[in-house]
């Protein structure tokens, strides 16, 4: 998927991070019947941000709510800042109340700085398209309800504030991080590298480039040979255009990974293993091996030009894993860190047996670099 075509904007240092998470079943609470002992929003939120920063003072800075593509409101971005600096954000969403996102850093933007940092929301409101894509519409140009909703919603953010904190109330499976692992030699190129030779945009031969940066079959620190790279991938994959997209086959990905390898990087062997719909099982098992891993993802997005849902794809590179474990029992969850093919220097960590996917691909390469 073309980052440009669908406005996904991630900014984000080598060091960001960003955990797409699921921590448990939620029980909503009204207000007047709020334990104090119970696990809020702004727990589970002080939680995440001591993983990264002990003893910092955040609070938060701003909501926005995230509409569909018919105007119900189905999630909350929140920001969170310390001493009028920002830390990040983080996504609520509505309908399985719980937080499916977030990043923190310091000195990193909130939602709208981080997606559309160039845009004023003022008369916008932000549309979710899939699970990694938002955009921007007039919200004039909405129905009348929709847009007095949205109205309301913009000028009382403090009456936002005290809605959103005071009523959703969780009672938690609280899940703290046991283990993360990552493979060696991580290379995350995104589509800069395209924009700059002027060639289309294809996320696979992205993640592929990735992949091949790993095995140091070309020459990682030199922009022509990066270049070079990606047109040779190009070609190999046989990148064709679908509407607005350029996409390669997936079964595609195996071979030209292998035959690049053998033609350029002198490794004469590289066996790979692809799988349908695999389970995060299926990378978790990469990366305990020291393997580069691809994941490419089909998942409904709305077409404003056919006005209508379709099914859209994008591959990225899996570096790693991180598990967390239950502190009411043994269970445990798994999130995968990918490089996510759009922007250089970006991680982020996907629940990906959570996520709602129309269908899903893997492919890992079983060569450890030496």
């Amino acid at each position: 998927m073309n980052k440009k075509i669908k406005r996904v904007v991630s900014s984000v240092l080598v060091v960001s991070v960003v955990f797409l998470l699921l921590f448990g079943e939620a029980a909503y609470v009204q207000a007047t019947e709020v334990n104090e002992e119970a696990y809020t929003i702004e727990d589970e939120i002080g939680d995440v941000v001591e993983e990264f920063y002990d003893d910092l003072e955040w609070k938060i800075s701003n909501i926005t709510p995230i509409y569909n593509n018919i105007g119900e409101i189905i999630q909350y971005a929140i920001n969170i800042s310390a001493n009028d600096i920002n830390y990040g954000y983080f996504i609520y969403d509505i309908s399985n109340q719980k937080l499916i996102k977030f990043m923190v850093e310091r000195y990193h933007g909130g939602f709208v700085e981080t997606y559309f940092p160039e845009e004023n929301l003022e008369n916008k409101k932000v549309i979710f398209k899939d699970e990694f894509t938002y955009d921007l519409v007039d919200y004039e140009n909405s129905t009348d309800e929709v847009g007095a909703f949205y109205d309301k919603l913009i000028n009382k953010t403090n009456e936002l504030f005290s809605i959103f904190l005071d009523n959703y109330q969780y009672i938690l499976n609280d899940y703290k991080l046991a283990l993360s692992r990552y493979i060696p030699r991580v290379y995350k190129f995104g589509q800069d590298y395209c924009d700059e030779i002027n060639k289309e945009y294809c996320c696979a031969a992205v993640a592929i480039l990735n992949v091949l940066a790993h095995y140091n079959c070309f020459k990682t620190w030199d922009k022509d040979s990066i270049l070079w790279a990606y047109y040779t991938i190009y070609s190999m994959g046989g990148v064709k255009k679908y509407g607005q997209e350029y996409v390669m086959n997936q079964n595609n990905i195996g071979y030209v990974v292998s035959t690049f390898a053998k033609w350029y990087g002198k490794i004469n062997n590289m066996p790979y293993s692809a799988q349908n719909n695999p389970s995060s099982a299926f990378f978790v098992d990469a990366v305990n091996n020291k393997y580069p891993s691809i994941l490419g993802i089909s998942t409904k997005c709305y077409s404003d030009d056919n006005k209508r849902w379709e099914i859209c794809g994008h591959a990225v590179t899996v570096y790693g894993y991180l598990r967390f474990k239950s502190k009411k029992n043994n269970s445990s969850k798994y999130f995968l860190c990918v490089a996510n093919s759009w922007d250089t220097g970006v991680i982020e960590y996907i629940a990906y047996d959570d996520i709602r996917l129309h269908s899903s691909y893997g492919i890992k390469f079983m060569h450890v670099y030496k």
